[in-house]
């Protein structure tokens, strides 16, 4: 792949730290999104080792393929920057995974902050989980 990601590294991480959920964000350089090609290679290479994947421009979500049957929705909120995912735990009972990009970025002497504060993040949040 002409990017920075590499899926086999991904997969890697998480059969050694036996993770069942993976979140990667900035797999590409800002100004290179993942061509057709590229994403139905990563998402065959998961799919051959078990896992299911999600893709948008600035995150990408692994999910071991064990947890498919307990998995109810994946959504994407401002253009994918939140991603969430539900899984069923027991009847009734669930555990949402959300994995927010939002890092501000800065160049130079210039430094910028971010244009949300601490408080409306979590009231993003708590909106979604309503």
């Amino acid at each position: 792949m002409g990017c920075n990601f590499r899926i086999d590294n991904a997969i890697t991480i998480m059969i050694q730290y036996k993770l069942h959920i993976l979140a990667i964000q900035e797999h590409t350089p800002w100004n290179r999104q993942l061509s057709i090609g590229e994403v139905n290679s990563i998402k065959r290479h998961c799919d051959s080792w078990g896992y299911i994947v999600t893709i948008t421009p600035l995150q990408i979500v692994m999910i071991d393929k064990q947890l498919v049957a307990c998995h109810r929705e994946t959504r994407f909120f401002k253009e994918g920057r939140i991603i969430k995912s539900r899984i069923e735990i027991t009847k009734n009972h669930f555990v949402t995974f959300i994995p927010v990009y939002g890092v501000a970025h800065s160049g130079g002497d210039n430094p910028q902050t971010s244009n949300s504060t601490k408080t409306e993040e979590n009231s993003t949040l708590e909106k979604m989980n309503k």
